[in-house]
């Protein structure tokens, strides 16, 4: 597989291209000779997204602040210029596409009365409203990097409703518009466990060493302690809870996770590739709305703990603990003995 074309969708859970998720793809492509593209349209989406984000941050940013005020709490923050943050961001992006050898594949030419015609022609990636031009741009990209290459590629995209069929391949009708098999991916890291990590190489006697806790600088259960805590603790991460009646569920503390397997690959001269999966509980802390707490049995509310019931008028502040099923990828830099970035993916236990 010489070539992947990446979605937008496939880069907004990690806006800085830095968590190990991103970072194995960027590096395993290299060393595994995958040209990597990105359609220039999936740039400006992505800095568009971005901008838009830190508007709205921004924007809760200021109203928490005006309200500290109001109860006498001076608020020590500078303010900053939207606008030269995204030049920023833009040109961040660039130069990591730079340094990694990943091709922005320019937009295609394409008349508005071809945009126009296209979306009449009820055919994917259009919906029958006529509406996804977007779509269409990043696929005729795609189909525009397809034909210059002699063999098969892949696409990653979670947006399976506008490229793909019922079979979760890419629609038979984009499919015939390309000389060879397009390979969809739903996203980064099943590409890298699919794609890359098969071809790197594997370090059992590392893994072995891990476990047993005789590998220098790296304590299975501490390393993994901290990690959760860094990326779901200090970075305040929101955790869906499905079937809940938690809002805005935050982790408030980590137990220490349990290991099922793990697997150690070589990425780079002095990087390895962990891949982990274990189960973690986790303490959460969210809100409930006082209308739902009222009508809440005693073995409904055997899990939830109330914090504060009079957080606001119409919230309480509660927390519970979830045990949680994990994936983690993790790059350990072995001449420094320490982690360069991490990815953890979570699920709650079944």
């Amino acid at each position: 597989m010489p070539y992947v074309v990446v979605d937008t969708n496939a880069l907004l859970r990690d806006y800085l291209l830095v968590e190990a998720n991103m970072q194995t793809f960027l590096q395993g492509c290299q060393r595994c000779h995958v040209s990597i593209c990105v359609p220039e349209i999936v740039v400006d989406e992505l800095c568009a997204n971005y901008e838009k984000e830190i508007n709205r941050q921004k924007s809760v940013f200021h109203t928490a602040g005006r309200k500290l005020l109001t109860m006498g709490v001076k608020v020590d923050a500078t303010d900053f210029d939207v606008k030269k943050e995204a030049q920023s961001y833009r040109k961040h992006v660039y130069q990591m596409f730079e340094y990694y050898d990943v091709t922005v594949a320019p937009y295609p030419s394409l008349s508005p009365k071809a945009l126009v015609d296209a979306s009449y022609s009820g055919k994917k990636p259009f919906k029958d409203s006529g509406e996804g031009f977007k779509d269409f741009i990043i696929f005729e990209t795609l189909k525009a990097v397809a034909a210059e290459q002699p063999t098969n590629g892949a696409f990653v995209t979670s947006n399976k409703k506008d490229f793909c069929g019922p079979d979760g391949e890419l629609h038979p009708d984009l499919q015939l518009a390309l000389q060879q098999k397009v390979t969809i991916y739903d996203n980064i890291h099943d590409f890298n466990a699919t794609v890359l990590t098969p071809q790197l190489e594997v370090l059992d006697d590392i893994a072995g060493r891990i476990r047993s806790g005789e590998f220098d600088g790296f304590d299975l259960d501490a390393t993994l302690t901290a990690c959760f805590i860094t990326e779901l603790c200090e970075k305040y991460r929101r955790i869906e809870v499905p079937n809940s009646l938690i809002e805005d569920a935050t982790v408030a503390s980590v137990y220490t996770p349990a290991t099922k397997d793990l697997t150690v690959n070589r990425l780079d001269e002095d990087k390895l590739l962990l891949g982990l999966t274990g189960y973690v509980e986790l303490e959460l802390s969210g809100f409930v709305p006082k209308v739902e707490l009222y009508g809440l049995s005693e073995e409904d509310m055997e899990n939830i703990s109330i914090d504060d019931f009079d957080w606001n008028p119409y919230v309480a502040s509660v927390s519970t603990t979830v045990e949680f099923d994990f994936s983690m990828t993790a790059i350990f830099d072995e001449s420094k003995k320490q982690l360069d970035s991490v990815s953890i993916d979570l699920e709650p236990a079944g």
